[in-house]
């Protein structure tokens, strides 16, 4: 490709033939006048003159014609002489504008840090150097005669940039930019450029002179200084730390922001003295900071001290100040750098672990002096065991025995479910587990405990905490409870059957003596109502209606004594069996408030043992009252059915349904009566709130009771 007009290497060598040729003509005319002038001096000098008394004046006006020309060839010499100098040194100087130029153009060329080149006034790249293609990638053939567009982004392109930046170095006289450019292989680099106008004399643009510098590196560095301050300013933030430095000569104090921050300034504060600085220490430890400074000052020492500072808005921080010297040339002391760290919220923490570890050593001991023993271990270590540890299992337990020795010491079988709580959680976080077991003391007396056994996650190693208390005594009472509630329960069947056998006697007694007394009486008063009617005397009638009176008393003493004997034993339940009884009692209890009741019996359930038949009865009979004197009922719904091996009783009415309140109360005798009946055949009453509404009870008995006899 051939070199673009305003590249230094397509500039013509300077023409010297022209000057050369009008020096030849000027040599050549003196030439011919010296010579016409030595041929006239000649002829009249030597040729006779016509006029002798001429001669001296034709030789006078020879030798001035001679001294003329003498002259003339003598100014004509020195004039050549001098052009000859001027033009030699015009030479030399074009000489060395040349080699200049060429040493320039050398120059520009072998730059590598810097892309120079020219470009025409549309824009077009004139001249390259070995910069620019080192730069760009473009060698001089590739990129001379394109347009200086095809560095820019194509987003730049879109707007236009490299004809506005032409534009502004124009309008400006020089323009300065700096944007991202694009490499021949597509990768981008940061640029700083120069775009320069170029005049010639007449003040028309001949073109630009561009220079650029890649200074990616420079800014990937300064954005990485960026970052680091950033980090360091977001870290300072982080640990409330603040730099400082004191200039001792000029007073001057440089304080970061995160330093003007804890004094409570505005970070943008500027202007601070060390003076003003001690102001914001707290007057109780002022004193004690001026002498640390003083004395770093004097003997060029490091110091670190913690104190109080009062803030701009008045409260109050801890500060450690950590501070060391520089000296100058000279020795004396320059300058005092250091930092401060803003602990208040530190010693907050600090305060509230050491209040809480009393508090946690406070109900240690606590724990130790009510008898439960505590166990902390690192891992398979034992780091600390109270005391009521050893007094609970008679063992000598200290730091740092392992657990598997503690446990070995407590259950060499290996059976206890405490073995495996306390080693499955030394390296894996499990729930808290809690359980209890039977442990044997040192002297072999067994001890029950109730044990807790929690995984603490540590800085190092995982905490097992666990918490012992001894249940003996808890255990040994609960057994005596059970035992008493057991033969309490047995007590009350026995009593239960005994009350119903006597009740059953009595009502026979009852029905059976008392009945057939009342019988007879009631007959003998029929014998004599029938003797009065026949004797006919004047008193017979008087003494018929008091026979008729005697025998409907009678009749109503028959129907009470029935119907006491009844309620004491039905002999209905005896003769046919429950199922009858409920029918009957049903049709009672209609008869007495007007409810309608129904019953279904499913036929499977017939054959109830009779002290099952006598708990259901009396169950329902319970059931019944409360219905009457509380529920507000219009129907009541009877079943029995036989059902997973047992006999349900189910009793359900439509009134307003009963209450938790009524439920769970501590006077519902009736209820617990019915709960009670129930429990002491195995079986199970089970009393709630219909859907929509009444109440619903339900009795279910086993058919086999364990524990429990026919009678």
């Amino acid at each position: 490709m051939k070199p673009h007009p305003l590249d230094p290497r397509a500039a013509p060598a300077p023409a010297a033939s022209s000057s050369n040729k009008d020096v030849w003509r000027a040599a050549i005319g003196l030439t011919i006048v010296l010579l016409a002038g030595a041929a006239l001096i000649l002829s009249l000098t030597w040729s006779p003159p016509l006029d002798p008394s001429a001669g001296a004046a034709w030789r006078g006006l020879a030798l001035a014609v001679a001294a003329v020309l003498a002259g003339l060839f003598a100014f004509l010499f020195l004039s050549l002489q001098r052009r000859r100098d001027r033009r030699r040194a015009r030479l030399e100087q074009q000489d060395a504008l040349r080699q200049s130029e060429e040493t320039f153009s050398l120059l520009v060329r072998s730059v590598r840090n810097y892309a120079i080149m020219l470009l025409d006034p549309a824009g077009h790249v004139a001249s390259w150097n070995e910069g620019a293609e080192r730069i760009t990638g473009y060698t001089a053939d590739e990129i001379l005669g394109n347009s200086f567009e095809r560095f820019f982004t194509e987003e730049d392109v879109r707007q236009g940039r490299a004809q506005r930046l032409l534009e502004s170095a124009l309008r400006e006289g020089r323009w300065f930019d700096q944007g991202w450019r694009v490499r021949k292989d597509g990768s981008r680099y940061w640029t700083e450029a120069s775009l320069t106008p170029l005049f010639d004399r007449s003040g028309s643009l001949r073109g630009y002179a561009k220079v650029t510098r890649d200074v990616s590196e420079r800014r990937a560095a300064e954005e990485r200084l960026q970052r680091s301050e950033s980090l360091l300013s977001n870290a300072q933030r982080i640990a409330h730390l603040g730099s400082w430095e004191w200039d001792v000569d000029a007073d001057r104090l440089r304080c970061s922001s995160e330093f003007l921050r804890i004094l409570g300034l505005d970070p943008s504060s500027s202007g601070l003295s060390l003076a003003a600085l001690f102001e914001f220490i707290h007057p109780d430890d002022r004193t004690m900071v001026e002498a640390a400074f003083e004395t770093a000052r004097r003997e060029q020492q490091v110091f670190h001290l913690e104190h109080r500072l009062v803030r701009a808005d008045g409260g109050v921080r801890t500060l450690v100040t950590h501070g060391h010297v520089e000296a100058d040339q000279a020795g004396r002391t320059a300058r005092l750098i250091g930092t401060g760290q803003d602990i208040t919220e530190r010693k907050l923490i600090e305060e509230a672990l050491r209040i809480q570890t009393e508090l946690y050593l406070s109900m240690l001991n606590a724990q130790s002096e009510l008898g439960e023993g505590v166990l902390l271990s690192e891992g398979e270590a034992v780091v600390y065991a109270n005391p009521a540890l050893g007094a609970l299992f008679g063992l000598e337990v200290n730091p740092p025995r392992t657990l598997s020795s503690f446990l070995d010491a407590l259950d060499p079988a290996g059976v206890s479910p405490l073995r495996k709580d306390l080693l499955d959680r030394v390296n894996r976080p499990l729930p808290t587990a809690r359980g209890e077991t039977s442990l044997p003391r040192k002297d072999g007396s067994p001890v029950d405990i109730e044990y807790s056994v929690s995984a603490v996650p540590g800085p190092d190693r995982q905490r097992t905490f666990a918490l012992f208390r001894d249940e003996t005594e808890r255990k040994r009472a609960e057994r005596m409870l059970q035992e008493s509630g057991r033969r309490l329960r047995q007590f009350s069947s026995e009593l239960e059957r005994a009350r119903e056998e006597e009740a059953t006697r009595i009502s026979r007694e009852i029905h059976d003596e008392l009945g057939q007394l009342l019988t007879g009486l009631k007959l003998d008063l029929a014998w004599m109502a029938g003797q009065l009617e026949r004797a006919g005397s004047s008193d017979a009638p008087a003494l018929l209606e008091k026979a008729r009176s005697m025998s409907e008393l009678a009749d109503a003493t028959i129907g009470q004594v029935r119907r006491i004997a009844s309620e004491l034993r039905p002999g209905v339940l005896d003769d046919l069996g429950l199922s009858a009884a409920l029918e009957w009692q049903a049709g009672e209890f209609e008869t007495r408030t007007g409810i309608r009741c129904r019953v279904e019996v499913d036929p499977e359930a017939e054959a109830v043992p009779p002290e099952h038949a006598t708990a259901m009865f009396r169950i329902f009979q319970e059931a019944l009252t409360n219905i009457a004197r509380h529920a507000q009922a219009q129907h009541v719904t009877v079943a029995l059915e036989k059902r997973d091996g047992g006999w349900l009783l189910t009793v359900q009415d439509d009134g307003r349904g009963i209450t938790e309140a009524e439920l769970h109360g501590s006077g519902s005798l009736g209820l617990l009566g019915m709960r009670e009946r129930a429990h002491l055949l195995g079986g199970e009453t089970v009393i709630r709130r219909g859907d929509p509404r009444g109440t619903v009870l339900e009795v279910s008995l086993p058919i086999a009771p364990e524990g429990v006899e026919e009678s």
